[in-house]
């Protein structure tokens, strides 16, 4: 063994000499008797053992590895040089790392008390050490933060990619609360179809039916003696117009006026359709020589047939509009349609939801409009939607205007607004969010999924559906093009 040396030999900073230095001074004091030969896939070092010294690779490459479960970790074997074990010596534990042989390894094992022995006799071996120590350790600090930068990196990019899953889940929520909104409205679609069409043969012929017994009892009422005032009442009170509440009063006192005060014969015969004393006068004097009671009497009874009649006709023929309007409404328009009556489409929307606007008072004003391409029961589901939207906002009572006019653009341009308490404007920017309801987050018909559709609908259109509120008045715009759009017929959506 060499002695001790007096005072210790300069040594290199020189990273790239360090270990090979400390392999010439191992190999001066120690001999080759620790020199082992590894190959491939061998161990030199295995995690948790008592390594018993440090290793020093004369030649060849290892890794170094930890288990974690059932799957080996590999960390970066360069930072490692060619000291293997060393954690292990300046810890004064078991190794952190298995160290595995990549190809064929030669190496230098010094043991703990060969260590110490050089450290006490050779002041060149202590330098070397020490310095390859320092060395390694910084390496191995460096690579640590070097680790950590690409940890936060990684870190930073699962958290994109966890938003644009979180978005794109949100994506294919909408999605399928949209397929899941389109089959309701296909269901609710064909059940209407269904509808309108068993409805549609009984209603023509009630409407058939109502016109012959018009005209059969008016004969049998003129061919019969006696009963012409009769006669002449029943199409006079078919052709009665509705009237508001201050004319049915008017109407009332001068009947009664004419029949010297006799308010209860004046009200029956006004809802027998006699509306003015002149009409009354002119049935009295088919009969002249008659009791004046039996001709009342007989005017009454013909009046209240025609009244009858004529609620039997009106009935039908809503009836047979809301039957059209239902068949409109529940076709599937697989196809675009030409030649579109705008202004119809609002009708007969308003005949479908007309149990939905007691209480509304409702304002149309219709321009002269072009006819438009595009799917007319589409169409009418964004009526729908938006009118029912309305209605709810002032809770069955107020009012709702419909406009619709032609641009100097050459685009149509609709609005539906009502009177309600309005959007709140924090409430304005989501009213087109899937799901979004102001209803105590409830989502009922028109509202969460409604808006958003018909947001949809018109865009595929070709055309802009935008709102504006203010307290007391709520406006919801639409822009259509008169001429057929590409989105109409090549829908980057599919259309609910």
């Amino acid at each position: 063994m060499e002695p001790a040396d007096p005072s210790p030999p300069e040594t290199p900073l020189i990273e790239g000499s360090l270990e090979p230095q400390l392999i010439e001074v191992s190999l001066r004091l120690f001999g080759e008797s620790g020199r082992c030969r590894f190959h491939t896939g061998d161990v030199l070092v295995r995690e948790g053992e008592d390594a018993g010294g440090i290793w020093l690779l004369l030649e060849g490459h290892v890794e170094m590895f930890r288990t974690i479960g059932d799957e080996e970790i590999v960390f970066h074997f360069e930072s490692a040089g060619r000291l293997v074990g060393l954690m292990a010596l300046s810890g004064c534990q078991p190794t952190f790392f298995t160290c595995r042989a990549t190809d064929e390894v030669e190496a230098l094992f010094l043991s703990h008390e060969q260590i110490r022995r050089g450290l006490g006799e050779s002041s060149e071996f202590s330098s070397c050490l020490l310095a390859v120590m320092v060395h390694s350790m910084g390496r191995r600090n460096r690579r640590s933060a070097e680790l950590l930068v690409e940890v936060n990196t990684l870190n930073q990019q699962l958290a994109a990619q966890r938003d644009q899953l979180q978005d794109a889940l949100a994506t294919l929520q909408e999605a399928q609360d949209q397929i899941i909104e389109s089959e309701k409205m296909a269901s609710l679609g064909n059940l209407a179809a269904g509808m309108a069409h068993e409805l549609n043969n009984p209603v023509a012929a009630i409407m058939r039916a109502t016109e012959f017994i018009s005209k059969d009892i008016v004969t049998l009422l003129d061919e019969t003696p006696g009963l012409e005032a009769a006669a002449a009442a029943l199409p006079l009170a078919m052709a009665q117009p509705p009237v508001g509440t201050r004319e049915e009063r008017e109407a009332k006192a001068r009947l009664a006026e004419a029949l010297d005060g006799d308010r209860a014969t004046a009200s029956r015969l006004f809802s027998a359709g006699i509306r003015e004393a002149g009409e009354l006068e002119r049935l009295l004097a088919l009969r002249p020589h008659d009791p004046r009671e039996d001709t009342l009497a007989r005017i009454e009874r013909g009046g209240l047939l025609g009244s009858s009649l004529r609620n039997l006709g009106n009935c039908s023929h809503r009836i047979a509009a809301l039957v059209r309007s239902l068949k409109l409404h529940a076709r599937d328009d697989a196809e675009a349609v030409t030649g579109i009556d705008l202004n119809q489409t609002f009708e007969d929307t308003l005949v479908i939801l007309s149990n939905k606007l007691h209480g509304i008072e409702l304002l149309k004003e219709y321009g002269d409009l072009p006819p438009v391409t595009g799917h007319p029961s589409r169409l009418q589901q964004v009526w729908v939607n938006l009118i029912v939207n309305a209605a709810q906002a002032m809770d069955g009572s107020g009012r709702i205007g419909i406009r619709t006019r032609l641009r100097t653009d050459g685009k149509v341009e609709a609005t539906i607004t009502d009177n309600g308490p309005g959007i709140p404007e924090a409430f304005r920017d989501r009213l087109f969010e899937h799901r979004f309801t102001t209803r105590a987050g409830r989502v009922e018909f028109g509202l969460g999924l409604g808006l958003p559709i018909s947001r949809m609908i018109i865009e595929n259109h070709g055309g802009h559906l935008s709102v504006e509120s203010v307290p007391g008045r709520t406006t919801f715009t639409i822009e259509l093009p008169t001429q057929p759009q590409t989105t109409a017929h090549h829908d980057h959506h599919p259309l609910p």
